[in-house]
């Protein structure tokens, strides 16, 4: 879909072709380490696409056969969480995604960029009704400089260039605690 405009700026929009969406994604979830006391699961996912154009003409500039904006070609995640039988859990979470096209041209793209998390915690039960998750973590472990964001076809206003991206946060951490109460 694009934007049109009136005369009299009004705004509608009309189909300007067709896209394809092919891909495959994987998620595999495996436990190679399990006692009464420790678990240790092994969680990997990844996502191809192979999302393109079809048929995209927008007034005088054809689009067909590019890459679909705003969708990077690859995704990867990996984790490995660990939980013990007293209420201990951790985890640690790495993430890789591809370059992604910021316009339906393809002329600008946001670089690829890689992510590291971690998160430890404790749980446990206060009786039969309540229970608690004191937390922490940390996101963005290799202080990564990375658009977590993208403004899809962005245009300048006067003479400044368009602002495709926006950064993502940087190294941080939190703390925090859950309580829950449950009635059933």
């Amino acid at each position: 879909m694009v934007s049109r405009r009136t005369i009299d700026d009004k705004f509608f929009a009309i189909n300007a072709g067709r896209t394809n969406h092919n891909g495959i994604e994987v998620d595999l979830d495996y436990t190679f380490f399990e006692t009464d006391k420790i678990k240790l699961i092994s969680v990997i996912s990844a996502t191809k696409n192979d999302f393109k154009f079809k048929e995209f003409v927008d007034f005088d500039y054809d689009y067909s056969g590019n890459d679909l904006t705003g969708v990077p070609s690859e995704v990867i995640n990996f984790g490995l969480d660990i939980i013990v039988d007293r209420g201990l859990y951790g985890n640690i979470n790495f993430q890789e995604v591809a370059r992604i096209p910021a316009n339906d041209a393809n002329t600008t793209f946001s670089d690829n960029y890689e992510l590291l998390y971690s998160k430890i915690g404790f749980k446990n039960n206060f009786g039969k009704y309540l229970s608690y998750d004191l937390f922490f973590g940390m996101n963005n472990m290799l202080n990564t400089k990375y658009a977590s964001q993208l403004q899809i076809n962005a245009r300048g206003f006067g003479s400044t260039a368009p602002r495709y991206f926006y950064p993502g946060l940087p190294f941080n951490v939190y703390v925090g605690i859950n309580i829950n109460y449950n009635v059933f």
